[in-house]
């Protein structure tokens, strides 16, 4: 009997012990998750090396993410370059961006999270490299586009060798990405080839009977700045397929200098190929590309319009810029608008001058214009209020 009275005196103590620490001391403690990763940078612009050979960790670097709730984080690189998301879900195909000041050059750099990760899992995203950063920017245009993103499909399409090239060439130059117009050709290039993998040029337009096709021509052009209060565009000129914009489209320094677009100095016109009801029966070619291109689906979801494409030439990259548009297929003339670009400012329209200390100064006549002005023949000064000391 006794033996049966300790044992549940012992059974009952265990009980409030159990009850007063809240079962904490008898169940795991939750997981904490994990996302994290690291930004490299190259320490020189001399060698090209996709394999990131010799890059260091990039310390102070602005790390973003956009969890499955669509809501922004914000973390910053240790002296290492390494990154922490904590507690964090996200959706598979997820992009991570760093952004890094170097030597006053702004680098983007990105990777993918190829997976959806819960709040309480662990992932490492690894080093961000030219590869990552390329593949990101596709994935990030075939979800704006609404399509699916399959990676291996995208490592596979040949146009994205091109990509990857370029990506790696401006990254070890510790250039911005965002800056340079052939990466949004070659990216261009990369989503059409996935999403239209065998999409070939349309036939030419039959003839009269005769055998031979007749042109399809783009009988005239209109021309808007998209970004509307940023640009001068000037007076369009020109037939017969020669367009300008003339005297030049002029470009606000302000917003030049702050960088007119998040990605770079891209300056946004809206054109309007008269009679054309359907862009995607158009192509295009600029003097970065190296052949005419076929405009897309995704350029008239861009443009808002139909019969409308939006041209995005960099104002930083070269003064003047063409770009020409036909109707798809050798047989078609193109019209080609060339533009020539100018920074410009709010200019100060003149200048007075009085004397702050009344009485101790002879100004003289202003004179001058134009921006340039003096005082002439010269500022006299009383010699007395000089000896005691003016102020």
């Amino acid at each position: 009997m006794l033996r049966k009275k300790n044992f549940l005196v012992v059974t009952i103590l265990l009980l409030l012990v159990f009850l007063v620490t809240g079962c904490s001391g008898f169940l795991p403690k939750p997981t904490k998750g994990v996302i994290s990763g690291r930004v490299l940078i190259p320490p020189t612009a001399k060698q090209l090396s996709k394999d990131i050979s010799g890059w260091v960790g990039a310390a102070g670097a602005e790390v973003t993410i956009v969890d499955a709730n669509g809501v922004k984080h914000t973390v910053i690189t240790d002296e290492n370059g390494y990154y922490n998301f904590e507690n964090i879900a996200v959706k598979p195909n997820t992009v991570v961006t760093a952004t890094v000041k170097v030597d006053g050059k702004t680098m983007v750099l990105k990777t993918v999270v190829d997976k959806a990760v819960g709040k309480d899992q662990k992932y490492d995203s690894g080093a961000m490299t030219p590869e990552s950063t390329a593949l990101a920017l596709v994935v990030e245009q075939l979800i704006a586009e609404g399509a699916p993103v399959d990676l291996d499909e995208i490592r596979a399409t040949g146009s994205y060798a091109d990509l990857l090239g370029r990506v790696a060439e401006i990254l070890e130059g510790h250039g911005n990405i965002g800056d340079d117009p052939d990466i949004y050709v070659l990216l261009e290039n990369t989503v059409y080839d996935i999403l239209y993998p065998d999409d070939s040029t349309p036939a030419p337009p039959s003839g009269d009977g005769d055998g031979t096709p007749t042109p399809k021509v783009i009988k005239g052009l209109a021309v808007e700045a998209r970004t509307a209060g940023q640009l001068d565009l000037g007076t369009l000129a020109g037939d017969e397929g020669e367009y300008t914009l003339s005297p030049k489209v002029l470009v606000h320094i302000a917003d030049y200098l702050n960088g007119i677009n998040e990605t770079g100095k891209w300056v946004g016109l809206q054109l309007k190929p008269t009679d054309v009801t359907d862009i995607t029966e158009l192509e295009y070619r600029t003097a970065k590309s190296s052949g005419f291109q076929a405009l897309t689906t995704y350029d008239v979801t861009e443009a808002g319009a139909a019969g409308e494409i939006v041209w995005w030439p960099n104002a930083g990259i070269a003064d003047e810029q063409w770009i020409e548009l036909r109707y798809a297929g050798e047989g078609n003339p193109a019209i080609k608008l060339t533009v020539t670009f100018e920074l410009y400012g709010k200019a100060i329209a003149g200048l007075a001058v009085e004397a702050r200390t009344a009485g101790q100064l002879d100004l003289g006549t202003l004179a001058g214009d134009e921006g340039e002005y003096t005082l002439s023949p010269k500022v006299l000064v009383h010699i007395a209020d000089y000896l005691n000391g003016i102020n």
